[in-house]
């Protein structure tokens, strides 16, 4: 009994005095909306801790996981265009088979499985199969590394580990959307001044027709002067390099604005910048 007692009081001793450490390879989540899409990932970030990975802890032409612990997953909100292939919104497990000079990605609609052997791996769960070629960085990643950059309102997915780097596109045609939205929109409402402007503010920063983008200012401003309209068009045509027609529309702007003075401060420094631009502009 005695003995018993003993074991006990070390048992407890023991589990009272674990320490509390570090994730090794702490659990990442992202969560992006990129257009009308939103991303989110989760993944293992495992670190190198001065071991070769790619041709050594994760062997060439081997099933990866692609991360540590549970499977690596990737979730949109709207179905989106992989590799060409329409593919539904959801969940997905995503999967790789890394190589030298070529990787093999999947994406499989079954997340539940932790892929850390061949034999977990369903073709019939299957949503994408591409290939993608690596591409050695300058920059040292020292973590297993996901993120998402964004072009138009697409998708650019990155995977980087070491001096590795992969990556592929996701369309989400948002922009397409977008541009679509608009046109609908003014055909319902050629008068609306305020889609006017967001559908001419969205045109440029977005790089699309300069043209477009001046008649629907021209219109919006023809309905109703507004500051905004004003700084707008005077950007449009700097940008263009036409002065002569940027000075009479700045002039105009500041008879404007001294006039109505339309809010309590923001009209006396749009006054200030247009005057100013006025001095700059070439002749």
């Amino acid at each position: 009994m005695r003995a018993l007692l003993i074991l006990l009081l070390l048992s407890s001793h023991l589990i009272f005095a674990q320490l509390h450490l570090p994730e090794l390879s702490p659990r990442s989540k992202i969560i992006e909306d990129i257009g009308y899409t939103r991303f989110e990932i989760q993944y293992g970030r495992p670190a190198a801790r001065e071991r070769r990975i790619f041709g050594g802890l994760i062997p060439y032409q081997k099933l990866w996981r692609t991360g540590a612990g549970k499977s690596t997953w990737l979730f949109f909100s709207t179905d989106v265009l992989i590799n060409g292939k329409p593919v539904p919104a959801g969940a997905y497990a995503f999967v790789t088979i890394p190589g030298e000079k070529e990787w093999t990605v999947m994406l499989n609609a079954d997340t539940s499985k932790l892929y850390g052997d061949p034999s977990e791996y369903d073709v019939a769960r299957e949503a994408v199969l591409m290939t993608v070629k690596p591409e050695k960085t300058d920059h040292f990643y020292e973590s297993l590394t996901i993120y998402l950059d964004s072009k138009k309102h697409d998708a650019e997915f990155y995977l980087a580990w070491e001096n590795t780097r992969i990556h592929f596109p996701i369309v989400t045609r948002s922009h397409e959307k977008a541009i679509a939205t608009i046109e609908s929109t003014l055909k319902k409402e050629p008068n609306n001044v305020a889609a006017l402007s967001s559908a001419a503010f969205y045109y440029s920063m977005n790089n699309e027709d300069p043209d477009q983008i001046m008649r629907w200012l021209n219109k919006a401003l023809s309905i109703q002067e507004e500051r905004w309209l004003y700084h707008q068009k005077i950007d449009l045509l700097e940008k263009m390099k036409n002065y002569d027609e940027a000075r009479k529309t700045a002039t105009k702007a500041i008879v404007y604005l001294k006039r109505e003075k339309p809010d309590n401060d923001g009209w006396e420094y749009s006054v200030r910048e247009f005057e100013k631009k006025l001095k700059n502009w070439p002749d």
